[in-house]
């Protein structure tokens, strides 16, 4: 049976993604896993084009939409409430980002609901910042979490980045020592964090 892996980006497919294209095209060849791509905004008239300039037409993209089953709705709803939860304990909101912040929330609870008839052996989240959320979001037991901190989350030192890092994922992926370094003082145990 076929691996499943869910990657989380926040637009997909876009220009400026070209690695995370080549890294689910590899992943699909030289690994034969299903890539499902969890993309927190919706598909535009030119992304079908892209698509296929990316060469992955058979790539199942899930966006956010409101239209859910009942069942999905109680997903929804449920993890709604656990990622409100978190935000407070964690006191990620402040007045200058709260719409925003509020607003990534309600996405992510969205593609969690639209996603939970897929099991991933899987879940990694490409960039870490905003497609934290889903991280936290997802918790299956016997599914493994993983996420990228690069140099922007090491210069916005997001607390949901630090949160998820510590916290929920199992592996964290950064590009250099000097990454390694600032991980570890943002309060990311190094035992955790692998070179990419």
């Amino acid at each position: 049976m076929r691996k499943e892996i869910f990657f989380v980006l926040m637009k997909f497919p876009a220009h400026s993604e070209v690695f995370a294209a080549n890294e689910i095209k590899r992943l699909m060849l030289d690994h034969e896993v299903n890539v499902t791509v969890i993309s927190y905004r919706h598909l535009g008239k030119d992304d079908e084009s892209l698509i296929k300039e990316f060469g992955l037409s058979n790539v199942r993209i899930i966006t956010p939409s409101v239209r859910l089953s009942l069942q999905e709705m109680k997903i929804f709803l449920k993890t709604l409430w656990v990622l409100l939860k978190v935000a407070f304990s964690i006191k990620v909101f402040c007045r200058a980002t709260l719409v925003r912040d509020l607003y990534i929330i309600f996405l992510s609870s969205l593609l969690r609901a639209k996603s939970s008839w897929i099991i991933p052996n899987v879940v990694h989240c490409f960039w870490g910042h905003h497609p934290a959320w889903f991280l936290l979001a997802f918790n299956m037991k016997y599914v493994i979490r993983s996420m990228f901190l690069g140099a922007y989350d090491l210069n916005q030192k997001l607390p949901i980045s630090k949160y998820v890092g510590e916290f929920v994922a199992e592996v964290v992926f950064t590009h250099s020592m000097h990454g390694v370094n600032e991980l570890s003082n943002f309060g990311i145990p190094k035992s955790k964090v692998r070179l990419n």
